[in-house]
């Protein structure tokens, strides 16, 4: 990476804070093995209550530029999964057979489609270094086990993560990129993927920074698609790498974004937002915090919306 390119990747960004109603320190409803921290959770709500995936991860972090990982269980990058339901506070149930099925895979976004439930997913490559593959991961009907189906890479690229999972017009979709805009609809039974529009296939692979990188599973807002992306940034004057979030919505073309504001929840630090869900009353974010935290917050609806979506008046 050149140096201009990391200097932009890494420049100070003005932002502001969002500041939740209520917040249920979800990573305390699991148990890790000793050396693994709870972080990046993601939920979609059931019939049967509210479904988690937290993941739970090796290392912990230098609060510092260079975030340098110390790892605390083994001496490589390792992620485990443990998903429960909840009923309001409460687990109602462990789920160790789908512990299992996305064992080794990294920020799991869920969502549902065609009345079942999904989640997306990278996983590191065996013997590879740093390459992963996406998955999308068919859950069973009775959560005791899943089905991954590989998503090839539309690029050739050998490490692939942060797709953003949405359904439109009863497909299953990602945002691969968020600039440039790319966007592919899937085929959930082969994971055959296609470009929405077809002139997104003569992309150089130069053409993509991934200075913004997908979080949450996009949620239906009016009629435009919600999602939270994510961007690493610097925090003057102590050079504290922090990452910032933003909402984006994606127009009914599939083929326009528009912007709100950077924010940070609650305070600047390494924070990702692996899950959304909007209620009547409340946007619910699930959120991770310096890898050592998996958190559920609660905004004002009206609040969150008027402030940091764009387009807020359409909803």
């Amino acid at each position: 990476m050149s140096i201009a390119k990391k200097l932009r990747r890494l420049a100070p960004l003005s932002y502001v804070t969002a500041r939740p109603s209520a917040e249920l320190d979800i990573g305390r409803k699991i148990t890790l093995s000793p050396g693994y921290f709870p972080t990046n959770p993601s939920f979609v709500d059931t019939g049967l209550g509210r479904l988690v995936c937290i993941r739970g991860v090796n290392y912990r972090l230098a609060d510092d530029l260079s975030l340098t990982p110390i790892f605390t269980a083994g001496d490589r990058y390792h992620s485990v999964n443990r998903f429960v339901l909840l009923d309001g506070h409460e687990v109602v149930r462990a789920l160790p057979e789908l512990d299992a099925a996305f064992e080794g895979a990294e920020d799991v976004r869920l969502f549902a489609f065609d009345g079942g439930l999904w989640g997306a997913c990278s996983r590191p490559i065996s013997g590879a270094g740093l390459n992963c593959e996406m998955l999308l991961m068919k859950i069973n009907d009775d959560l005791c086990g899943a089905r991954a189906i590989p998503l090839a890479s539309p690029y050739g690229f050998r490490q692939e993560k942060n797709w953003s999972p949405f359904v439109h017009e009863g497909a299953v979709h990602f945002i691969y990129s968020f600039e440039p805009l790319v966007v592919l609809r899937c085929d959930p039974t082969s994971g055959r993927l296609e470009f929405v529009d077809p002139q997104w296939a003569q992309y150089p692979s130069s053409s993509f920074t991934f200075l913004i990188c997908g979080s949450a599973s996009g949620v239906q807002a009016g009629n435009r698609q919600l999602f939270i992306v994510h961007r690493r940034s610097v925090r003057l004057p102590r050079l504290r790498r922090i990452y910032v979030h933003r909402c984006a919505t994606l127009d009914p073309s599939l083929r326009t974004l528009s912007f709100g504001p950077y924010f940070v929840v609650g305070g600047a630090e390494i924070q990702f937002v692996a899950g959304m869900g909007l209620g009547d009353e409340v946007i619910r974010l699930s959120y991770g915090r310096m890898d050592r935290f998996a958190v559920l917050a609660e905004f004002d609806r009206r609040h969150f919306l008027d402030t940091f979506v764009p387009h807020a008046g359409d909803r």
